[in-house]
């Protein structure tokens, strides 16, 4: 992943932003929580649309993959959770409503799963955490602690270990054999909005709305780093496979980081806010759109873009794009959203449009290149 990521394509497929996704264990399906009420299937080999899933009455803000797949867990604005059989495409399990004993009282934020595919947890504005066997869809207990809302989750790989991240600043370890918080992480000036967990168990990733992403050890609490950079605040925070990668997104950006260096790698601007995941093969990074509904795919570390059309661009960026070399960013955009409604293959599917489109992304690539070195 030392070569810098590339924009591959964008899916339409929701009609309403974007607000989480979630990659199945098998790392062939991409699940998507929108504001218009449903939860988006994509196919990540074919890049398309497979399946909506239509139950929700309000905006849906969680979602998450069982490690049983093809189990699949949703949560709305509305306090409603609920886990899908994604073999028939139906709801398995309604955990609660509003109006039933042990219900969150407001917002579910975040689901996890525990690594046994016993247990489902579900993180709220009003500062619980609900545990739910997933068999019965009976509540097994209720974690209190946090001052505020509970706005993440992550499960440690061995499932001894609960991370919490809440509007009240602070992380919580919370032991899932004893319910109770074994340690408190302060050092965030603002609300921890994402929390991740490495693969091998040994960091807490989280970011936070003061503009940081933190590393902590997980079996110590000791913070190991800070990284800085964004401009607004990080609601979202992604681990590679491989733990070795990091992908960050804020307001309008998506940065990319090296954990073995504690380097930046790349930013990319995305208008809105968008979450962020790797595929299973830690090949592709996807960000869920926040404006449009829409998916972005790019390429991350691969010497090809993963939709491959052999074409390079052989003159100077700004006449593909059809503007001034002196153009300024937001000319540059218009010009590129301009020709992309052109020759985009959602508009012109013939197989000139995508190889012109291929040579526009990798024109508005060199622009975002020359663009950085100058910050």
């Amino acid at each position: 992943m030392s070569h810098p990521w590339q924009f591959v394509k964008t899916i339409p497929g929701h009609s309403e932003p974007i607000n989480a996704i979630s990659v199945s264990p098998d790392g062939r399906t991409l699940a998507t929580a929108s504001k218009d009420r449903t939860i988006g299937l994509w196919n990540l080999q074919t890049h398309q649309l497979s399946y909506t899933l239509c139950g929700h009455a309000q905006a849906v803000y969680a979602v998450a993959f069982s490690p049983d797949y093809p189990l699949l867990a949703s949560a709305d604005l509305g306090g409603k959770v609920a886990s899908w059989n994604l073999k028939n495409h139906k709801i398995y399990r309604t955990f609660f409503y509003l109006d039933r004993p042990f219900s969150h009282s407001s917002y579910v934020f975040s689901l996890a799963f525990s690594p046994d595919r016993k247990t489902l947890m579900s993180a709220s504005a009003d500062r619980k955490i609900r545990l739910w066997n997933l068999l019965t869809g009976q509540a097994i207990h209720t974690l209190n602690g946090h001052g505020s809302a509970v706005m993440a989750l992550g499960v440690s790989p061995n499932g001894e270990t609960l991370v919490s991240g809440s509007s009240d600043n602070t992380l919580r370890l919370w032991s899932l054999q004893s319910y109770q918080t074994y340690k408190i992480l302060a050092g965030h000036q603002g609300w921890v909005l994402s929390v991740a967990i490495s693969p091998n168990g040994k960091l807490i990733i989280s970011g936070s709305a003061d503009q940081t992403v933190k590393i902590w050890q997980l079996s110590t609490g000791k913070l190991l780093g800070t990284l800085k950079g964004h401009s607004a605040g990080v609601f979202s925070v992604a681990l590679s496979p491989d733990g070795n990668f990091l992908a960050s997104a804020s307001r309008n950006e998506v940065f990319l980081w090296d954990l073995r260096r504690g380097s930046q790698l790349e930013k990319t601007e995305l208008e809105g806010r968008y979450p962020v995941t790797f595929s299973g093969d830690g090949k592709q990074l996807i960000c869920g759109g926040q404006v449009a509904g829409s998916i972005q795919i790019f390429s991350a570390g691969v010497q090809e873009p993963l939709v491959a059309i052999n074409r390079t661009v052989t003159i100077q960026w700004w006449n593909v794009l059809d503007v001034a070399p002196t153009a300024s960013r937001q000319d540059v955009k218009a010009a590129y959203r301009r020709l992309a409604k052109q020759y985009h293959p959602d508009f012109n599917n013939s197989e000139q449009a995508k190889a012109k489109m291929q040579e526009i992304n990798q024109a508005y690539q060199a622009f975002q290149k020359l663009s950085l070195k100058k910050l």
